[in-house]
């Protein structure tokens, strides 16, 4: 039988509070995405100077997040 509760560690992680986070040098938006997965980061600024991988990342990470 499977048990419908969470254990308690599962629990304290998803209550814990959200750090923003800012990515330099973003590019296409791994770090961004490695860091939101666990849901404890939310990712406020980010920059990159290359058009593709700004294009990239609004395609990929924004429409994840939001």
């Amino acid at each position: 039988m499977i048990p419908i509760v969470a254990p308690p560690k599962a629990i304290a992680l998803s209550t814990s509070p959200q750090f923003r986070l800012i990515d330099l040098f973003a590019g296409a938006g791994g770090f961004t995405l490695g860091f939101t997965a666990p849901g404890s980061f939310q990712p406020v600024w980010a920059v990159d100077n290359n058009q593709y991988a700004v294009a990239t990342y609004k395609l990929a990470i924004l429409r994840l997040l939001y």
